[in-house]
């Protein structure tokens, strides 16, 4: 197997590369004067299993992965697998009003029929792969952050909202703690109110789990609440960390550490999730 990387996942992709002591395959970039891209695989890839990792975050990414998956069936490989660490557009996966899009439809039917299996690390919401089921697997790292909490033994592992429910559970079974849920309700696109709970959290350790960081007002929020609930320790824990705004800042002052997994690099991104991945993805 062999590893194409997307235009921003050159970090994922030589840990993955590492784990699987596999070939990462250079790619030529550059834009043309009115700012279109360009890209050339270079190496020969006929016969050749690839792995071509890439996320829909941004908008340059997409268009860079619909040009890498045409390339590299321009070069005959035996097969292609396509790995999104972070599936971008996933929360747009259905018309909430008139005239909007399926983005996350729109994007699959876009790259999905150019490879032969795809593989997507804790998509927002499964319903945006559903349209796709017989060819795109969700992959699961809780394995990857309970190593990453071995050594440390919090009284509860805390999600946000219901929606992490599942998550939060498996990871405080594998700890071998308690769990909890806090009930989110959105009032608006920037505001939601928490709740916590009846529970004795004072002096407790929690580990503040979430899928997905973004602006960080969830997470931030959430922390003030256990803050006050007398929780002694926060240790704040995504899969996708976005950071935006420089998020974390905010999310500092409440909290003793932030982690979030290398699906999008950042300085905070200390859970390398390659090994547990490549395991699944070659079941």
């Amino acid at each position: 197997m062999k590893i194409v990387p997307g235009i921003y996942a050159s970090a994922i992709s030589a840990d993955i590369s590492r784990t699987a002591s596999s070939e990462i395959v250079n790619v030529s970039r550059s834009r043309f004067p009115d700012g279109e891209m360009y890209l050339r695989i270079d190496s020969d890839l006929k016969g050749e299993d690839l792995l071509v990792v890439s996320n829909t975050r941004k908008d340059d990414e997409i268009i860079d992965l619909m040009l890498l998956l045409d390339a590299c069936r321009g070069r005959n490989p035996g097969s292609i697998t396509l790995l999104i660490p972070f599936f971008g557009y996933a929360r747009q996966h259905m018309r909430y009003r008139e005239g909007e899009p399926i983005s996350s439809s729109a994007i699959g039917r876009a790259i999905f029929p150019q490879v032969d299996r795809a593989f997507i690390v804790e998509v927002h919401d499964n319903r945006a792969i559903e349209p796709f089921a017989s060819k795109v697997k969700n992959l699961m790292v809780e394995d990857s952050i309970v190593k990453h909490l071995s050594g440390s033994k919090p009284d509860y592992v805390v999600s946000p909202d219901d929606g992490g429910e599942e998550r939060a559970k498996a990871i405080s079974g594998l700890l071998g703690t308690k769990y909890l849920i806090m009930e989110k309700k959105r009032i608006d696109s920037r505001t939601v109110e928490i709740e916590v709970p009846d529970a004795d959290l004072r002096n407790k350790s929690v580990v503040l789990i979430d899928d997905m960081i973004s602006t960080g007002g969830t997470i931030v929020k959430a922390c003030s609440i256990l803050r006050k609930k007398g929780v002694s320790e926060i240790h704040v824990v995504t899969i996708h960390g976005l950071f935006l705004n420089e998020s974390f800042r905010h999310i500092s002052e409440y909290a003793d550490s932030i982690s979030a997994t290398n699906t999008i690099w950042s300085p905070y991104s200390k859970i390398d999730i390659s090994a547990e991945i490549y395991h699944q993805m070659g079941k």
